[in-house]
């Protein structure tokens, strides 16, 4: 009986979601998740297996309709945006009608121009490899902050955003973008 429940659960809570404009969407909400950083991962993945096993269009072949394989998609993106440490942070500030993208506290800017100062200056790839950890240690200690510091809009705000920077400096540092000339 409880699993007729949570199907049932599941269903109006996807039809709910999948009627909404994609700007306006609660990724939280498909899931059945509350409105938080601090999510069970665990959770998430269950409800997302359970989901997709009842709307992927691979499950109804033939009679599969365009809202199937729109709400299949939109589980796909809910799912993969919530996994995400820095999306679900933006996705969060989003609910709370707060951006990333406003502009960031001077000394979080400063902090970003000396990393990258920092790494040019690098000469040798040991070098340049310990500075990518150091990066890395930097990036799992702002996840763990924006855990305690979600009460906390302005500061969660700019810890997320620093995150996003950092994401994207590693990024172009792994791709060779910042040669260190």
């Amino acid at each position: 009986m409880k699993n007729i429940y949570l199907i049932s659960v599941d269903i109006v809570l996807t039809r709910k979601y999948h009627e909404k404009d994609m700007s306006e969407k609660n990724y939280f909400s498909i899931f059945n998740l509350p409105v938080s950083y601090n999510i069970d991962e665990s959770k998430l993945t269950d409800t997302y297996f359970r989901l997709q096993r009842q709307w992927h269009p691979d499950s109804f072949s033939e009679n599969s309709t365009e809202a199937d394989k729109t709400t299949s998609v939109d589980l796909n993106i809910a799912y993969k945006i919530l996994m995400n440490p820095i999306d679900r942070a933006e996705h969060f500030l989003e609910l709370q009608g707060e951006s990333i993208i406003d502009t960031l506290p001077t000394n979080i800017a400063e902090e970003m121009f000396e990393l990258r100062q920092k790494y040019a200056l690098l000469s040798s790839d040991i070098e340049k490899l310990q500075f990518v950890d150091y990066i890395k240690r930097r990036m799992t200690e702002i996840i763990f902050s924006l855990r305690i510091l979600e009460a906390d809009i302005k500061k969660f705000k700019d810890q997320a955003g620093l995150l996003r920077f950092l994401n994207s400096f590693l990024e172009k540092v792994e791709s060779n973008a910042y040669s260190g000339n």
